[in-house]
């Protein structure tokens, strides 16, 4: 624990083998691209915290890159909240690399200026037996690209990857997902859903690639949009490819408005008809959220407390 990269602090919390890591800037790699590693050891009794923050480097301040390491058995709960607010791209990339059993729960928001241009890159990689449990929301204005790459290159690995989106205003948000199945019994979700008004436009691909190596892998796709608006505009499409018979497969994607007669319904009971589409929005958004995250889209799509 003494060796920590550099820009990586631990603290106690509550209990000294429940670590904290702050993680801030880790130097220049080969590519003149500001990198931060963590590390994370063999699970104790308690997961380690990481805390990835805002940072300045003197040098990329365009650029917010991050990668993870965690050790066989180890287990890790990420909270990312690097607002960008430079009024110009942003590129943020993050890779998680899991060792065999480890362990990973990770909750990032991406927000900033309305000026801003951002680009989000996550990857992750789990080999045997490995856990991922990851919900990224983006909200606030700006153009986001957003890209996801799941792989599960070990047996028994599993992945579960939560996206929600509240654009704002005229923002266009491209999504290009990934989820690829390289061994025998593994299992991957991938949700992505979103609301669109006013002139913002969502493109989403979604990639399901299983392997002939993959006996037993088990993949689903679904990606869901709440249109409002004339302007609005959502585009899905996924694709499957499967390289071997035997595995289960779902993929799907629906864009649509609210139903007419649920908001007649809370309206009947007394709501007016913004805080009936209010709570179906935030509800449907929110679904499967913890209660952090669900927060966030709260705080996103403005409702009054």
């Amino acid at each position: 624990m003494d060796n920590l990269p550099y820009g990586v602090e631990h603290m106690p919390v509550g209990n000294d083998r429940n670590l904290a890591w702050r993680a801030e800037c880790g130097g220049i790699d080969e590519s003149s691209h500001c990198v931060m590693h963590v590390f994370v050891p063999a699970a104790a009794q308690y997961p380690c915290q990481i805390l990835l923050t805002d940072y300045q480097c003197p040098v990329c301040v365009e650029r917010a890159n991050v990668e993870v390491h965690l050790a066989a058995h180890a287990y890790a709960c990420v909270l990312d909240r690097r607002m960008f607010s430079a009024q110009r791209t942003v590129e943020s990339s993050v890779v998680y690399r899991l060792a065999p059993s480890a362990q990973l729960n990770v909750k990032h928001q991406v927000a900033g200026s309305s000026h801003a241009q951002r680009s989000v890159s996550v990857q992750l990689i789990a080999q045997q037996e490995a856990t991922i449990d990851y919900t990224l929301v983006i909200c606030g204005g700006g153009d986001v690209t957003a890209t996801v790459e799941l792989t599960l290159s070990g047996k028994a690995s599993q992945a579960m990857f939560r996206l929600v989106t509240v654009p704002r205003h005229a923002d266009t948000i491209t999504i290009d997902t990934k989820q690829c199945h390289t061994e025998a019994a593994t299992t991957s979700t991938l949700q992505v859903r979103g609301l669109v008004k006013d002139a913002a436009r969502v493109h989403c691909t979604g990639l399901v690639r299983l392997e002939a190596t993959a006996i037993g892998a088990d993949a689903s796709q679904k990606s869901t949009f709440l249109l409002e608006g004339s302007t609005a505009q959502a585009y899905a499409r996924p694709v499957l490819e499967a390289l071997t018979h035997q595995v289960r497969c779902a993929h799907g994607s629906a864009v649509g408005q609210l139903d007419q007669e649920q908001l007649t319904y809370l309206q009947m009971r007394g709501l007016s008809a913004n805080s009936a589409r209010m709570v179906l929005v935030y509800a449907f958004l929110s679904d499967g959220l913890d209660d952090e995250m669900a927060g966030v889209v709260h705080q996103a799509l403005g409702i009054d407390t």
